[in-house]
């Protein structure tokens, strides 16, 4: 390459530096290193600057900071442009080991402020030691002043050395020395790299780039391109990476508090342990990343998508999450405690363990997550899709679930104490919540459709059911003590077993639900429907069946202990070896009832209608039967003794073998 083409390629990468210092002003080479606005210079040129300035051939000015100095052995400085131009030409390095005696070499600078001037000459000798710098490039082309910290070319266009003028005037005339481009290869990177905070690298390309452990906050990456890059243990507080590719990039352990990572692309990037407090993600896309332990706490990731990311142990506490995609992310054992995460998408994502106190989760989608042992305690989870989540002993309690989707949710051995659920749907067509051992103590369930739902061993102590749909649920041994299931629709449900002392079910619908070995004792139960009602072996002491639809229902040997039956409808039912014992009967509609072997002592069965009743072995004594229609009866070995009969119609009734001792309005 001919000198005259080397200069037309190099030229523009070839600059003027202006240097003002207290004591004046001064003028020096220098020449563009990289795309990222770094020039490389002498020391000395440099040296006490307050202010300088940096000066293309085409006359473009550009403000510029020294960046780093190199010790006094070597005369290299790395100044920085402030704004970055367009069409930086960075000039390439050669290898200045390859250089022989006599070969022919180019120096292009500004000497005597005359910019773009070049010498020409070749290399008189190598390894030259002068005024304290070492291994010196000697050549015999004219390095005046201002020629300082200008390039030495080779004939094919490569850097091999930086000019200084500062030991050619103390020589001769007619001599010049250059820093050999081997020691600037060496020691120039490591300036830049150690005085990167604050620096201006948007658009750079640092593909690969070994980051590791550097100083880089405040530092602008905007639109950067730093994939694959290693930026572990980098500090990045405050740094702008804006729309900047981090694909697979390592960031373990870096610092990024306070970082502008909006709509930066970290595909699969490497943020375990990272600190990303108070970082700002907002829809940046971190599908695949890893941000095992990361610490989150207080971070922005509204609109962020974070597909299969895994946030195992990470910190998400008051971390703002809105419209965050979080479709299949591992969060398991998480801190998401006060986090806002309304609308998020987290259908199918792992939060096992996860701690979501307080957690604002409205309107957002659980769908099928694993929520197991994860603590939801006062999280809004108003208009939530859980559908199908698995919230296997999950704390729930005192959360907000108003309105929300609970479809075919797994609530097994839950807390949910204090839960507020007005109006959720546990129900679906074909599969059902499981809510098998839940603590769903004092939770409002109101209105809430549990039809089909697996609520066996669940503890609704005093839990609002007022108008809920349980039709068909299994509430096996469940704890409904104090329960207020008024006008809730139990038909076909499951109560086996089911503790319902106290219980208000005043109004509920109890078609052909079963009953058996239930404790209803002091359950009210006014006005309920209890048509086709298996209550076998039930406890109902006390309870109170006012006005309740008991036809046809199966109370064989329940316990019925001085229930108040008054004005309820039994006809038909079926009350064998039943303890009625002081039970209140009066006025109840028992026509058909099977009472065989029944426990009536002490009942009151004031105007009771026992028509076509089958009485055969009861005991009816000190029953109070004024008024009764015992009309045709069959009350074989019936004992009355110390019955009430006054007024009673005992027309037709076969008392054959029947105990009348004490009998009161005996006729």
């Amino acid at each position: 390459m001919s000198a005259q083409e080397i200069f037309e390629n190099v030229s523009p990468g070839v600059v003027t530096i202006e240097v003002v210092t207290d004591s004046g002003r001064s003028l020096g080479s220098g020449f563009v290193y990289n795309s990222w606005g770094y020039i490389v210079t002498n020391a000395h040129v440099v040296e006490g600057a307050v202010e300088v300035d940096v000066i293309f051939l085409d006359q473009r000015r550009f403000d510029a900071t020294v960046v780093g100095v190199a010790d006094v052995r070597t005369d290299l400085a790395v100044i920085r442009l402030d704004t970055i131009p367009a069409s930086l030409k960075p000039l390439y390095m050669g290898d200045s080991s390859t250089l022989r005696i006599g070969e022919p070499i180019v120096a292009i600078g500004n000497p005597f402020g005359l910019s773009g001037s070049l010498t020409t000459g070749v290399v008189s000798q190598l390894g030259r030691s002068l005024s304290g710098l070492d291994d010196l490039i000697q050549i015999d082309a004219a390095i005046n002043r201002g020629n300082s910290g200008g390039p030495l070319l080779n004939m094919w266009g490569e850097v091999v050395g930086v000019n200084t003028a500062g030991i050619s005037k103390i020589i001769s005339e007619g001599l010049g020395f250059a820093i050999p481009s081997n020691t600037v290869t060496e020691i120039v990177p490591n300036l830049i790299l150690d005085n990167l905070s604050g620096a201006d690298l948007s658009g750079a390309d640092l593909r690969g780039a070994n980051l590791s452990g550097l100083d880089l906050s405040r530092i602008d990456l905007r639109d950067a391109n730093l994939t694959g890059a290693d930026l572990s243990g980098a500090n990045m507080r405050g740094a702008d990476l804006y729309w900047a590719d981090l694909t697979e990039a390592n960031l373990s352990g870096a610092d990024l508090q306070h970082a502008d990572l909006r709509e930066a692309d970290l595909y699969w990037a490497d943020l375990t342990e990272a600190d990303l407090r108070w970082a700002d993600l907002r829809y940046a896309y971190l599908t695949g990343a890893d941000l095992t332990e990361a610490d989150l706490r207080y971070a922005d990731l509204a609109g962020a998508e974070l597909w299969f990311a895994d946030l195992t142990g990470a910190g998400l506490t008051e971390a703002d999450l809105l419209f965050a995609d979080l479709t299949g992310a591992g969060l398991t054992e998480v801190d998401l405690a006060g986090a806002g995460l309304r609308y998020a998408d987290l259908a199918g994502a792992d939060l096992s363990g996860a701690n979501l106190t307080g957690a604002d989760l409205w309107g957002a989608s659980l769908r099928n997550a694993d929520l197991r042992g994860a603590d939801l305690t006062e999280a809004d989870l108003w208009y939530a899709d859980l559908t199908g989540a698995d919230l296997l002993e999950s704390n729930i309690s005192s959360a907000y679930l108003r309105i929300a989707d609970m479809l075919d949710v797994d609530l097994r051995w839950n807390n949910a104490y204090w839960a507020d659920r007005f109006e959720i749907d546990l129900a679906v067509d074909q599969f059902h919540a499981n809510v098998t051992g839940a603590h769903l103590r004092l939770a409002d369930l109101t209105g809430a459709n549990l039809s089909g739902a697996d609520l066996k061993w669940a503890d609704l102590t005093r839990a609002g059911l007022m108008g809920s749909n349980l039709a068909g649920a299994d509430l096996t041994r469940a704890g409904l003590m104090g329960a207020d299931l008024r006008y809730a629709d139990l038909t076909g449900a499951d109560l086996a077993g089911a503790g319902l002392i106290w219980a208000n079910l005043t109004g509920a619908d109890l078609t052909e639900a079963d009953l058996l070995f239930a404790d209803l004792a002091g359950a009210d139960l006014t006005e309920a429907d209890l048509a086709g009602v298996g209550l076998r072996f039930a406890s109902l002491p006390r309870a109170g069946l006012m006005e309740a639809d008991l036809a046809g229902v199966d109370l064989r040997w329940a316990d019925l202990y001085w229930t108040n039956l008054r004005n309820a409808d039994l006809r038909g039912a079926n009350l064998t070896g039943a303890n009625l014992w002081g039970a209140d009967l009066s006025g109840t509609d028992l026509r058909g009832a099977d009472l065989r072997w029944a426990d009536l002592t002490e009942a009151g069965l004031m105007g009771a209608d026992l028509r076509d009743a089958n009485l055969v072995g009861a005991d009816l004594r000190d029953a109070d039967l004024r008024w009764a229609d015992l009309s045709g009866l069959d009350m074989f070995w019936v004992d009355l003794s110390g019955a009430n009969l006054t007024g009673a119609n005992l027309t037709g009734a076969n008392l054959t073998g029947a105990t009348l001792d004490g009998v009161v309005g005996y006729p």
